[in-house]
């Protein structure tokens, strides 16, 4: 009998022990995956709100039939364009000269108009500070890299990416995203990132009306330059 009680003392010692392990297993795994949301959260640093959505007026009508005058006539103050780096390959190309296209750019160029700022702190601002923009307008503006580089000291393979952008007051993240053929940052996930890379911000002497995007030839590379309003941001890039 001395031994039973013996024994059932040691398991009842045994099963608590084990009790407390799981505990402390269960406490653990739900602090790392807490950890995890946090450090996702903080490299992404991407702050989009769940209510805005794209405006379903710029629904283009494909029924010949169903075009009014003012559908025919409506224009897009925010017209796409192309950038390329050789900054002139079309008209090299088109001249049957020998120009490797390396790096080409297509995006959309909002304007300013009445604006009094397009950047800053303030949250009723067309870009503030610390939010997720699609650098440009309309659809989202995309990179394709001809070959692999290395953006501001990251290596990025070949291919077509979106862009983004989270502005700051003295430098940018710039997003390369591989979900691509998509309208605005409403699709935008974190987890298809391939770059996130930190451009610095220089002011201009002059207000640019429409926003740019061009390539300025370095001596291994080129910087991407992205200027509007008064910001010039400038993304190193070595081919």
């Amino acid at each position: 009998m001395a031994n039973l009680a013996k024994y059932m003392k040691t398991l009842c010692i045994f099963l608590n022990c084990c009790i407390f392990l799981i505990a402390i297993s269960c406490n653990n795994a739900k602090n790392n995956k807490q950890n995890q949301v946090n450090t996702n959260t903080a490299d992404s640093n991407v702050s989009v709100s769940k209510t805005n959505n794209p405006d379903p007026s710029l629904e283009v009508k494909e029924d010949f039939n169903q075009l009014t005058k003012a559908d025919e006539e409506r224009e897009d103050k925010s017209h796409m364009d192309m950038s390329y780096f050789p900054s002139n390959y079309a008209l090299t190309k088109a001249l049957n000269q020998n120009t490797e296209l390396k790096i080409r750019v297509t995006y959309s160029r909002p304007h300013k108009g009445a604006r009094s700022s397009i950047f800053g702190t303030d949250s009723s601002l067309l870009v503030p500070y610390g939010k997720l923009w699609r650098l440009g307008a309309n659809e989202s503006s995309e990179i394709e890299l001809l070959k692999p580089a290395t953006i501001a000291g990251k290596k990025v393979p070949a291919g077509r990416y979106s862009m983004y952008a989270i502005p700051f007051a003295n430098k940018w993240h710039i997003i390369f995203n591989k979900n691509i053929y998509t309208f605005g940052h409403f699709n935008y996930n974190p987890k298809d990132d391939v770059l996130k890379a930190d451009a610095l911000v220089s002011k201009r002497n002059n207000i640019l009306e429409t926003f740019l995007i061009y390539f300025q030839k370095t001596s291994n590379g080129c910087n991407m330059i992205i200027t509007w309003d008064t910001e010039i941001v400038t993304l190193p890039v070595q081919i």
